[in-house]
């Protein structure tokens, strides 16, 4: 098995490309309706980062909730 050619990379570049715009578009969506900053994104593109990523969006305060109550 040796190296790939220009041909297979000219091939999944832009698959990849689809999947990655395909994920990071509709995160941006959501963060931006819970009033953070879509870049918050980037961290879910490195290895373990979507745990990360979770587990930071779970603690830090979202601004679209404050000044709501907690019933809703």
């Amino acid at each position: 098995m040796g190296s790939m050619s220009w041909i297979h990379w000219l091939i999944v570049l832009p698959i990849a490309a689809c999947f990655v715009a395909a994920f990071l578009w509709p995160g941006a969506r959501i963060l931006q309706r819970a009033g953070l900053s879509p870049w918050w994104l980037l961290i879910c593109l490195l290895p373990g980062g979507a745990f990360v990523g979770y587990v930071l969006l779970a603690f830090v305060p979202w601004p679209a909730l404050e000044g709501r109550g907690t019933e809703g």
